[in-house]
């Protein structure tokens, strides 16, 4: 006999613990099944910043609020960073953001979701993989460690999704991600900075303050004709570089690229999160509107809205600047010049000012030598 849930949930993050928050604070029988052991930690390669869309927050002192999921994170703040450095060659573009940019501490956060969702009733099981999923638009099956039964089942499963692949629902892949990462207790960058170099405009490393260390990942995104670098000697010459001490984590993820899917929807399956964003990796604050606004849908489409998918289709959408992000395909061809030759030209036609303080009127001035650097 399979158990019956209202709702359930395939992946533990963001998203599939906000939707998960959404239904059970409204009263749904809600199931989450993720194949990690461990909800509340860091798992692979991410930054950790919050970016001003999706989900807004707010900080005070270390505690950091998200209001539109109601619910405050304590000591969740690691750093917040207020400088960016950007380097290639001999050249640097500097930053100052007009708001520190925060760094989290995921286990905290994600910890704290996780004990919320329990809280309000959501059924989670942890280190349950899901191996198979059938749906007649009545009613979904899914097998993992046993089987379940569900009305609806939300695909918050990442860029590897299992149910996205279970239905007809199409992406368009464009690439692969791939990046190494470690935590460090030492390394020579500014405090409160963020450093990066990009060798080209799809290769790079990146470099902050990561609780009491730091953190360091090198990437590549590699597409159709692209020549892979060897990245293991490329994070060990940038681990040199930095002059990094105190190893204590090692990270490893390959990402598939996608623009955003045909639709985020299938019957009475709906997908959320890089389950179906475009370009398979959308961000923390992202993510937790996504769930957030699949709950929502679910619920109105329990209430008897027939157009609630649809809605919500278009309403992630627009509130992830999808569109925009999917038109940035159209500047491959170009970006695809800036090789290790070109990017410092790029580079140095931008260099010579802090990049917040300038007007538009900086930028019309430089665009010979913005044109020149592409040649």
């Amino acid at each position: 006999m399979s158990e019956h849930y209202d709702v359930i949930i395939s992946g533990g993050g963001y998203a599939g613990l906000c939707c998960g928050l959404k239904l059970a604070s409204n009263g749904k029988r809600t199931l989450l099944l993720e194949a990690r052991k461990e909800i509340a930690r860091k798992n692979r390669g991410c930054q950790c910043s919050l970016y001003p869309f999706g989900e807004t927050f707010t900080v005070e002192g270390k505690d950091i609020t998200f209001h539109q999921n109601n619910f405050t994170v304590k000591n969740a703040l690691m750093a917040q960073l207020t400088s960016v450095e950007c380097a290639s060659g001999n050249y640097t573009l500097n930053t100052t953001p007009s708001d520190p940019m925060p760094i989290i501490d995921e286990g905290q956060v994600k910890g704290t979701l996780e004990n919320v969702c329990r809280e309000k009733g959501v059924n989670i099981s942890a280190g349950t993989k899901v191996k198979s999923i059938e749906t007649d638009g009545q009613r979904v099956r899914v097998s993992a460690d046993k089987q379940y039964e569900a009305d609806y089942l939300v695909g918050a499963d990442g860029a590897h999704s299992l149910v996205m692949r279970s239905t007809p629902l199409t992406r368009k892949k464009i690439g692969t991600f791939v990046e190494m990462e470690v935590e460090a207790e030492r390394m020579n960058i500014p405090p409160n900075g963020f450093y990066a170099e990009l060798r080209n405009m799809l290769a790079g490393l990146y470099a902050q303050p990561y609780g009491e260390g730091y953190m360091l990942g090198v990437f590549q995104g590699v597409g159709p004709g692209s020549t892979r670098i060897d990245l293991k000697e490329y994070l060990e010459e940038s681990l040199h570089k930095l002059k990094a001490g105190g190893i204590t984590r090692r990270y490893g993820c390959s990402i598939p690229i996608y623009l955003s899917a045909s639709s985020s929807h299938y019957m009475n399956i709906l997908m959320a999160g890089d389950s179906v964003g475009s370009f398979s990796m959308v961000t923390i604050t992202g993510a937790m509107l996504m769930g957030l606004l699949a709950g929502e849908a679910l619920l109105k489409h329990m209430d008897g809205m027939a157009g609630a998918f649809k809605e919500y289709d278009k309403t992630w959408r627009s509130a992830l600047q999808q569109q925009n992000m999917d038109r940035m395909r159209s500047f491959f061809f170009l970006l695809k010049r800036l090789n290790e030759k070109r990017m410092p030209r790029l580079v140095k036609a931008l260099a010579g000012s802090d990049l917040a303080s300038v007007g538009k009127w900086y930028y019309i001035k430089r665009i010979p030598a913005i044109v020149r650097a592409f040649i």
